[in-house]
Formats: C-alpha cells, structure tokens, sequence
C-alpha cells in the first residue's frame, strides 16, 4: 500500500467514524456504503481497490491485516463496483494502533 492511499484511508475511517458508522463496533459489513470520499479515490485508482481501514495509523505506518476491515473492488473507469465488497476474514474488531 502507498503512502497516499494509507493517508487516504485513514481519513475516510475518520469520515466514517464521525458520521457513525464506526467500523470497530461494526461486525456485518454487508450493509456498508462507500463513502463520497471513497467514490472520489476510487476515480483515481481504476482497476484497484478501496480499502477500509480501521485504527489510528499515520502515513509512514504499516497496517496489519487484523486492522484492514476489507476493501472494494474499482473497474477500469475507477468506478467501484457494486456488491464487490470483500470483508477481511482476518480483520479483528476494536483493533487499534
């Protein structure tokens, strides 16, 4: 992951979490929406992904993979595609830095 994208990803759980969807206290993320944050990082990753990353981790940190919530999958137009939410297996709730 690069350094642009951990930032970016850290500012959207800060997005999440002031509008209530705070993502350690959520256990089915079937229902998540990506938000207008994401839908903007996405048009500037085509053919990627937009991770949901929770904790408090900084632009030069590493993110573990208990902390990664799961991620979207991006089409080639950086569009994310509908229903392609993949939750992390390993992701572990209340996790933080």
């Amino acid at each position: 992951m690069n350094f642009r994208l951990i930032l970016i990803f850290v500012a959207l759980l800060a997005q999440l979490t002031n509008t209530g969807a705070a993502l350690a206290e959520q256990s089915n993320f079937a229902n998540l929406k990506p938000t207008p944050e994401m839908v903007l990082e996405a048009k500037k990753n085509p053919n990627g992904w937009v991770y949901v990353i929770a904790g408090n981790y900084g632009p030069n940190d590493a993110v573990p993979p208990e902390a990664i919530a799961g991620a979207w999958k991006v089409d080639s137009s950086g569009t994310i595609v509908a229903g392609s939410f993949q939750a992390n297996p390993k992701y572990k709730p209340n996790h933080d830095k």
